[in-house]
């Protein structure tokens, strides 16, 4: 999955073996959500938030982000998904989850800070047996400036996801961990580089594997 660098509109990739020794990659599906457009008449998505993954059958998939749709308008970068369960042929959404609904968010708040929860820059997913989404990305404060990050502060690091198991809907958010530093340089021509959150699953979809 990419988006449109002015837009950002959603472009669905599916890739093709050639039978000798590539992939010939063609936009499949194209996706514009509904964004919130208040902070300069443009949208804001964390681009390296963006993935898509699916289940080891291959049917359900889903795509995450940190962006923000309207009617929200609060200028913070929530988690946003779409749904598949014929492999790709079509998609559902989009979801939106609010930070406030999860007690686990704002119990890990840092009260040095505004205390209004926000995404960072860079998260992983990925799909269980079950063919739910686990999102990892961290938390922290929004600044003065819209979907800004108060990265002096603790943040924390969650997984995002979805049970539907019994035939149940409910999304949670799995504290993981506290994050002291978002960003860091390095080099002698220092580079800086935010933390890279990765998440990976076994074989068959019923271990999950996190790293921050």
């Amino acid at each position: 999955v990419s988006n449109d660098s002015v837009t950002h509109e959603l472009f669905i990739h599916k890739g093709l073996w050639n039978g000798s020794n590539d992939v010939t990659w063609a936009v499949n599906k194209r996706i514009t959500p509904s964004y919130d457009l208040s902070s300069n008449g443009t949208p804001v998505v964390a681009d390296y938030t963006m993935n898509i993954a699916f289940d080891p059958t291959g049917q359900k998939g889903w795509i995450s982000l940190a962006t923000e749709i309207n009617p929200t308008g609060s200028n913070v970068a929530v988690p946003l998904f779409y749904k598949t369960t014929d492999g790709g042929a079509t998609w559902q959404g989009p979801i939106s989850l609010n930070l406030n609904y999860f007690d686990g968010v704002r119990n890990a708040m840092d009260p040095a800070g505004s205390q209004i929860p926000t995404l960072t820059f860079e998260g992983g997913m990925a799909v269980d047996k079950d063919g739910d989404p686990h999102m990892l990305v961290s938390v922290g404060s929004v600044g003065t400036t819209d979907y800004s990050i108060q990265n002096a502060n603790t943040m924390t690091m969650f997984d995002f996801y979805h049970a539907s198991g019994g035939g149940s809907d409910i999304w949670y958010a799995l504290n993981l961990g506290e994050v002291k530093a978002l960003r860091g340089s390095y080099g002698t021509s220092p580079i800086q580089q935010d933390n890279r959150p990765q998440v990976t699953t076994s074989t068959n979809g019923d271990k999950m594997f996190f790293t921050g």
